[in-house]
This record gives C-alpha cells, structure tokens and sequence, in this order.
C-alpha cells in the first residue's frame, strides 16, 4: 500500500486565523521567522488532507507564538484564535480537533483560556510555545500552567519560536529561523524541563514533542554520560534517569525524520510513541509527499509499524476511533 493509500491521522498541522494574520502584519508587519506565509482555509486544508489520505488531523497556531502587544491584546487574540479553530472543528467535527494556545507569558490569562479550552471548547490539547519573546516555558513563573494542566490530564504539544539573542553574522541574515534554530529551540527547551523534573512531577500530561525530538537522539547520551555531574551540583536528585524520562515522551515525525532521527530515536522509545505529522500548510507539499514517501517506503517500516504511526498510536493517545 502507498503512502498516500494508507488512512493517516496527522498529529501536527496548523490553522492560519485571519485575526493571527493581521495581528502579526499589525505589530510586526509580517512575518519576523522569515519563512514565507503560506495561505490556509478550511477548504485548501480538506482537499490537502484528501489527495494525502489524512482521515483526522489536529491543528493549532505555529510560531510567532501570539505575544505580540500588551497582556490585553494577547488575551484577546489568543481567545479569538482559539474560537475560530473551536469552529473549524464544530463544523467538520470527524476531520479535526483542535490544539488550543495561550496568551504566555501572561499566567493569569493563560489560566484563564485553559479553563475556558476545557470547559467550553472541549479542546484536545494545548500547544505552548519553546520561548515567548524570551520568556522561555521553563521560566519558574511559568510552572503553575504546568501544574494546571497536570491536574486537567492534558496533552501538550511544543511549539518552537525564534530564540532572542542569535549572534549576528554568524548565518545570513536571510536565514530562515525554522531552519536550524527551532530544532537547537526545542532541544534547549525538552532538556530544560527533564532537568527540572517536570515530565517526573507533572506526569498526568502526555507530552508530544516536535519533529522527532530535534536533537534529542543525538544528545541523550551525552546527558545521561552528565547524570554524575548533575547531581554532585545539585541540578538533578539521585534518581535521575533521562532514559526512563525520554522512553515516556511521545514524537510526532513531521519533517525528514525516516533516514536519520526516526531510527535513532527508535532506541529512545517504543514504537507506540509515534504519529505522522504534516507540518501543513507551512512544508510545501511535494517535500510532504517526499518525506511521506520516504517515511513508509523505509526498509524498518513493516505493517505493523505502519498502521501504528499512521493512525493506531494516534487512536490510543486520543481515546477514540478515528479512522
């Protein structure tokens, strides 16, 4: 069976909101990441997700993460956003759920739209953002939305954003950030929070990192060669296992992950730990059709692997049929 043939669930896929659009021309007059903006509508997303034979997909908002004005305006836009993806699921309710965002690095608002995604929205999850503008997810003020979201059982995805501070010169300045430094943004991020024991003491979340883990397969020896160093300073208790940690996180595979990461990241976790992701709209689509390809066609893909990154890991994360 073709890549395309196969029936797909799609972990991570983004909706385009005309308020997040006109925000961001209004504060930052497009774009800053220096990708170019794809166009999103409910339609062009259906018929992509048709001619792929994605059955069900989750979307949320990519990067910038919304903090783009006062706490205010922040909040506002983030509940309009959040609305308009609350639509686009009530009206095709068996194509999509919604991964809700938060007006970070906001507490009070964001506590706020967190019950407001649950209560009312009925949403799937919520996606928080590697940095907001510099406040990183792993900032202590910030751990009280952990612990909410502890407390909900919530799935939260990872979104990666522009870290401030990137030396000039050091790349063109036409460099897309998405390029290389979402992948150091994540990384940076994952290894935070495993340090500080989150995915340990907030263990009710089920946490789906991007694009494979970045360049977690490639660092996690090197953080468990640390484990003696961290815990003579203090960084981590005596227990700490990184392994055991990394083997409870979920991946989605979004991007060219079939040659490389995915194997390796293979002999992180188990094979229930991971889903097919577009990146849609933001991957043009033959580099998704090459990259599924790629993915399905690799020599380690059996059927049994298949049908559980297709779809089955998908089902069991989410609790319900959906192909």
């Amino acid at each position: 069976m073709s890549f395309k043939q196969y029936q797909k669930v799609d972990i991570h896929a983004h909706y385009i909101p005309q308020c997040y659009l006109d925000a961001m021309n209004e504060c930052f007059g497009g774009n800053p990441d220096k990708f170019p903006q794809p166009t999103w509508s409910p339609e062009k997303h259906l018929a992509f997700k048709e001619e792929l034979g994605i059955a069900f997909s989750l979307v949320s908002v990519s990067s910038p993460h919304m903090n783009f004005g006062t706490p205010e305006y922040n909040a506002v836009l983030a509940r309009k956003c959040n609305d308009e993806g609350a639509e686009l699921v009530r009206n095709h309710p068996d194509k999509f759920a919604l991964i809700a965002s938060l007006p970070l690095p906001d507490v009070e608002a964001s506590l706020k739209e967190i019950a407001y995604c649950c209560d009312t929205l009925n949403v799937a999850g919520f996606t928080l953002p590697t940095n907001t503008r510099g406040t990183y997810i792993t900032a202590p003020e910030l751990e009280c939305i952990f612990a909410e979201l502890d407390k909900r059982g919530a799935l939260v995805t990872f979104h990666p954003n522009k870290p401030t501070g990137i030396p000039e010169g050091v790349v063109s300045d036409t460099f897309p950030v998405p390029l290389m430094e979402f992948f150091f943004d994540t990384t940076r991020v994952v290894v935070g929070l495993v340090t500080k024991g989150y995915m340990t003491k907030y263990s009710n979340i089920n946490y789906l990192l991007p694009h494979c883990g970045a360049l977690l397969g490639y660092i996690a020896d090197r953080l468990k060669s640390f484990r003696p160093v961290l815990i003579s300073t203090g960084t981590v208790e005596e227990g700490f296992d990184v392994e055991k940690i990394l083997a409870g996180l979920y991946y989605d595979l979004a991007g060219n992950t079939a040659a490389k990461q995915f194997p390796n990241m293979r002999q992180i976790a188990d094979d229930s730990r991971y889903f097919y992701a577009s990146d849609f709209p933001f991957t043009p689509l033959p580099v998704i059709i090459s990259a599924g390809e790629d993915l399905f066609n690799a020599p380690y893909m059996d059927d049994v692997l298949k049908d559980k990154v297709a779809f089955k890991n998908a089902e069991g994360l989410l609790g319900k049929k959906l192909v």
